[in-house]
């Protein structure tokens, strides 16, 4: 998958390991969604040997220091035989469902002692990345089927609506499908224009359809366009229609396939919906915002990111319940979406915390700007549902180039700075600087 590509080349770097891949778990083998660092090589994939077939049965990160000494694997042809491999940590994706579909690794042909907790939570960072991605291919699958059935409707469906008319394009006869699309009944058809189907901006495109499939071979239908149609009462709809037309001597009689394609594009829309929204804040989901984050990077762009938490958030949702703490969350996204511009973008990440992507930001005190507009956002009490709710909220703030050039590290950093400001106290905020990581670090010894 070309999507997870970025992800193990990111995983490759960020521990500095010669080997990463995404394994895709079957019944007996397992496959490579993306790998890197294995170009060329030849490895055993059934699942009887596979690493990452132990790691999806563990709700954490698997971590073999040194394969060669772990009872498990001493003996495993991927550590006795050419792959040599010593050094593993996995760790399962799971799909939104709750089952884990495969894992992403990081290999090694020597042994590592130092695989620290951070790094064990930089690998997680990584396999939410890669789990949203899986997600958005499904989706976009999915989509992809939405649309063949509309092909599929107009082909193999012999109830569909059709439409047969002479070269003077007056309608010879349609079907009662076809007369119940357009509102009308079905011995209003026959004589009628085929062009008063369609709104009359959509003239040109229909003449034009129709001499491709006039120049077409005997009875080979058009490929399936998108058209409006104009219905009895005056209101239009979008339709699809594939056309077919047959030469007998000098008449020629051509047949329109045709499908409401309204709902299924509402359903299509749905599903893109999904893949790029929180359904419950309505803003840019996790997923989308860390695309959002790559492609600014990728074009090598300055950015700042803000991570957002609301301090205390949990113990308000014990108290007053999830639907009054999903009503708080919706407000905080309202009043994030008012502290920034038109041009930045605001994600939920998780439960209860926030990311703002700064495109062109290159300064700290700018994005610390925006950070005091955050805090300040959240002054005034929440009022729901007969409570008067007084929340906080921290930041943490990292820049690109400065303190990051990949949007993982990025992104990390900002939760480092995040993870200060809390410790300082509710409502603060704080910029990444490199000591952060070096603490963090010691707290794991």
């Amino acid at each position: 998958m070309p999507s997870l590509d970025p992800v193990v080349k990111i995983a490759a770097r960020v521990f500095k390991m010669p080997v990463a891949a995404v394994n895709m778990i079957g019944s007996d083998h397992v496959f490579f969604a993306a790998s890197t660092g294995l170009e060329g090589a030849k490895v055993n994939m059934s699942r009887d040997v596979s690493f990452c077939a132990h790691a999806i049965t563990r709700n954490e990160v698997m971590v073999v220091p040194d394969a060669a000494l772990d009872e498990r694997f001493y003996d495993n042809p991927l550590v006795t035989g050419p792959t040599n491999l010593r050094f593993y940590a996995g760790v399962p994706l799971m799909s939104p469902a709750g089952h884990a579909v495969g894992a992403l690794c990081v290999i090694d042909g020597r042994p590592h002692r130092d695989f620290s907790e951070e790094d064990r939570e930089r690998l997680r960072e990584l396999a939410r990345m890669a789990e949203d991605r899986l997600e958005l291919r499904r989706i976009e699958i999915a989509a992809q089927a939405v649309r063949g059935r509309s092909t599929e409707g107009l082909t193999e469906d012999h109830a569909a609506a059709f439409v047969q008319f002479d070269q003077a394009r007056d309608i010879l006869v349609w079907n009662d499908a076809a007369a119940a699309l357009y509102g009308y009944e079905p011995s209003e058809g026959p004589g009628r224009s085929f062009d008063s189907l369609f709104p009359e901006r959509e003239g040109a495109a229909l003449r034009q359809l129709i001499s491709r499939a006039e120049a077409g071979s005997v009875d080979e239908a058009s490929m399936l366009v998108e058209l409006h149609g104009l219905r009895k009462d005056g209101t239009e709809f979008l339709l699809g229609l594939s056309l077919s037309c047959l030469r007998t001597d000098a008449d020629l009689t051509c047949k329109a396939s045709l499908q409401d394609l309204t709902a299924l594009r509402r359903e299509e829309r749905a599903l893109q919906r999904f893949a790029s929204i929180d359904m419950l804040t309505r803003l840019a989901s996790r997923a989308s915002f860390y695309r959002r984050v790559e492609e600014v990077l990728t074009l090598a762009l300055p950015a700042a990111v803000v991570m957002v938490d609301v301090d205390g958030f949990k113990d308000v949702n014990a108290t007053l319940g999830h639907a009054v703490g999903d009503g708080i969350l919706c407000e905080v996204a309202r009043r994030l979406e008012n502290a920034v511009g038109p041009n930045d973008t605001v994600a939920r990440i998780s439960g209860d915390e926030f990311a703002i992507l700064l495109p062109e930001c290159d300064r700290a005190g700018q994005a610390k700007d925006v950070a005091h507009a955050v805090i300040a956002s959240m002054a005034e009490p929440i009022l729901i549902k007969g409570h008067e709710v007084r929340l906080s909220v921290s930041c943490g703030v990292a820049i690109a180039p400065l303190h990051a050039r990949e949007a993982l590290e990025l992104i990390g950093n900002a939760d480092l700075a995040l993870f200060k400001a809390k410790s300082i106290g509710h409502g603060q905020s704080f910029v990444f600087a490199t000591v952060l990581r070096k603490e963090a670090a010691a707290l794991q010894h």
